[in-house]
């Protein structure tokens, strides 16, 4: 079981500026639980790194709408200067990409205006990949 991420304030004594500094540290310390680093899915489907990155957020979600914003926040805000266009359809490609790699049973959908979700089924871990 996970622990949950402790609140270190009481948001009723925080004044606005704070309140939002803190969410967004607890967002960033939700990226570790994430899967932000997990290869398995590189070895299972044979993704690369960038491919790996946007399944494993979408992995996270599983049946449930990923807005594009919090795409490109996860996969390009650590990466300066590798940041795609808010016009361009790098996401969508990458997507495609990955949906040739997945098995029938497992897709990447696009939600026209509001971003992407994994439909489908996840495949268990191999027993050598589960952790005690």
């Amino acid at each position: 079981m996970r622990n949950p991420l402790p609140v270190r304030s009481d948001p009723e004594e925080m004044d606005l500026d704070a309140l939002i500094n803190e969410v967004i540290e607890l967002r960033d310390r939700c990226d570790a639980y994430e899967g932000r680093d997990d290869d398995r899915w590189v070895k299972m489907f044979g993704l690369t790194p960038t491919q790996n990155r946007l399944f494993s957020l979408l992995a996270a979600h599983l049946g449930t709408v990923v807005f594009h914003q919090r795409i490109r926040n996860w996969m390009w805000d650590d990466r300066p200067g590798e940041t795609p266009l808010s016009e361009t359809n790098v996401v969508a490609v990458h997507a495609c990409h990955i949906n040739r790699k997945l098995p029938p049973t497992l897709r990447i959908e696009g939600e026209f205006g509001f971003g992407y979700r994994l439909v489908g089924e996840l495949p268990a871990p191999a027993a050598n990949e589960v952790s005690a």
